[in-house]
Formats: structure tokens, sequence, C-alpha cells
């Protein structure tokens, strides 16, 4: 279920474990999970990060107070895993919520698609920075 979609070289190790040890488990890697996502916040984020990970893996997540700071970040995964940083492009979001806007490093080609992209994996309501000038505007 929550394991089921990731890569080998991803996610933690498979097996047989209850709903909650996976749930646990996945908590851990909400990282690899968002990059598999196409986005994930920018490095050097601290004010709003915890809010976007939990709108962005409600099914992980009840409430941004779960997600810790502790947990790494593997970088180190994302190239290998087809997210070159030097080419993701950098938008802002701000949850429903959350009153932060977080910059986030998108997978898309243009910003009207990493719009689109985070549009559709955000809960409704999520306000989305395409420009450097600040406005805000819904994806195409």
């Amino acid at each position: 279920m929550i394991e089921d979609d990731l890569p080998k070289n991803w996610g933690p190790h498979r097996g047989r474990l209850s709903l909650h040890q996976r749930k646990i488990r996945g908590r851990k890697s909400w990282f690899v999970r968002m990059a598999m996502q196409g986005f994930v916040p920018a490095p050097g984020v601290k004010s709003g990060k915890k809010q976007l990970v939990a709108a962005a893996l409600p099914e992980l997540f009840d409430s941004a107070g779960q997600v810790r700071d502790h947990q790494r970040e593997r970088w180190d995964l994302l190239e290998p895993n087809g997210m070159p940083i030097g080419k993701l492009r950098q938008l802002r979001v701000k949850v429903p919520g959350s009153s932060v806007w977080v910059p986030v490093l998108v997978k898309a080609r243009t910003d009207n698609a990493a719009a689109r992209l985070l549009a559709g994996a955000l809960p409704e309501g999520t306000e989305i920075e395409v420009d450097i000038r600040g406005q805000t505007r819904a994806p195409d």
C-alpha cells in the first residue's frame, strides 16, 4: 500500500508490516516520497516546511506536528533518480492553514508545468507563486 510504489533504491525495507508500521517507516522517508511526486522543499527551508510536508503526504501525516525536523533530507538520492538539482524550477507555495511562503524545487520544464504539478499534488486552496515579482496566480 504505502511502500508498494517505491522503487528499490528509494525506500525502506519491504516485508510484511502492519499498516501502523508502514506509516511510521514512511514518515522517515517523507523527503523521498515528495521527490517521487516531483517536488521537494528547497535546501535550507526551516519555516513552513512541516505544514508543506503534511499537506503533500496526508496518507502519512495527520498533522504538521508529526513531521520531524531531524529526519534526513536525502539530496544525494535526487540526481540518480531523475531529479538533477541544477535543472529544477523553484517556486513558492503557501498551503492552507499556513501564513508562510515555502520555496520548493520542482521537476518540470516550465514554470506553468511546475505550477500544475504542485496544484495537483497539494490540497485545494494552496497558493502558488510562479514568478519572481511575487505575483500569485493559479496554474494555467
